[in-house]
């Protein structure tokens, strides 16, 4: 399992993630949707500046989208989604997230970004 799948596994295993909440581990554009959905997907690896050649530091961008498209409506629901999302993060362990920014997914749904960095061994063979 690659450490996206992982990440992905745990946020949806977390307590604190809504029942109605979905997360798949891959960026896509649903044609719809009725409840928020977070998306995992892999953005960066570099070496660990402490230990580049036995520690990799991977960035990863979780976002959260809101179904809400009424603009009336949409800055509370991005806000809270936001939130939730955040207050899962910060409670797994080995996990830093660095910025959370707005953003439109596919000209229609309106969430966040936020900028995760996970510290792993590299795998030897």
């Amino acid at each position: 399992m690659s450490i996206r799948t992982e990440l992905a596994a745990a946020i949806r295993a977390s307590s604190q993630l809504p029942a109605r909440w979905t997360v798949k581990e891959y960026e896509s554009t649903p044609a719809n949707l009725t409840a928020p959905r977070v998306q995992v997907s892999q953005a960066e690896i570099r070496p660990n500046a402490q230990a580049p050649r036995i520690w990799r530091d991977t960035d990863f961008q979780v976002a959260v989208l809101v179904p809400e498209l009424d603009p009336a409506k949409v800055e509370d629901a991005v806000e809270d989604a936001v939130e939730t999302l955040l207050d899962i993060l910060e409670a797994m362990p080995g996990l830093v997230w660095s910025d959370a920014k707005r953003a439109k997914f596919d000209d229609k749904f309106h969430g966040y970004a936020v900028t995760v960095t996970i510290t792993n061994e590299k795998e030897t063979a």
